[in-house]
């Protein structure tokens, strides 16, 4: 289970959170290319945490986690991070996908944990249940485990505390 921080990180700024999904990877560092500045440093299986970084278009380096943040890089992404909000990358797949029980590899998927509104923003219908701020609940779910059975290792976020326990049934990548 993930804990969220969608609170508004200001209009020049994302923050963008990490979560390592992918079973054969050992610990990594994530680099931006342009500048070379470290956004996560040793981040292992299971672990996921937060940076801000200022609104802008990237090319994030994902590389085996070393003492100076300078192993050789693995995979490099592009993503662009709009000012105000906040995304989840998940790290998935295998970097050798042809020696695991899923043929999945290395992959960042890239899902948007709040929206950009506008005055056209459709305003929630007459019995949505609400967040206690006022705002529609939601709900995501994602399974990055690619050799999870559909039903055991499904990855699940709120992005409210409405909802009691259930089970989805999902296949790999589906968010």
């Amino acid at each position: 289970m993930l804990t969220d921080d969608n609170s508004d990180p200001g209009g020049d700024t994302a923050r963008l959170r990490l979560v390592h999904a992918s079973p054969d990877a050992p610990a990594v560092d994530v680099t931006a290319e342009s500048t070379g500045d470290v956004l996560y440093d040793g981040v292992a299986y299971g672990e996921s945490g937060y940076v801000e970084v200022p609104a802008n278009d990237y090319t994030v380096q994902v590389r085996g986690d070393t003492e100076g943040d300078d192993g050789d890089v693995v995979a490099d992404f592009d993503v662009n991070l709009a000012g105000g909000q906040v995304y989840t990358a998940f790290a998935a797949g295998y970097l050798s996908p042809d020696d695991e029980p899923a043929d999945t590899p290395f992959d960042l998927v890239v899902a948007q944990d709040t929206e950009q509104t506008t005055d056209r923003t459709p305003r929630p219908s007459e019995g949505t249940p609400l967040h206690p701020s006022g705002r529609p609940a939601r709900f995501r779910a994602a399974r990055e485990r690619p050799d999870s059975p559909r039903w055991w290792s499904t990855v699940i976020y709120c992005l409210c505390n409405l909802f009691p326990f259930f089970t989805l049934d999902m296949d790999y990548r589906q968010l």
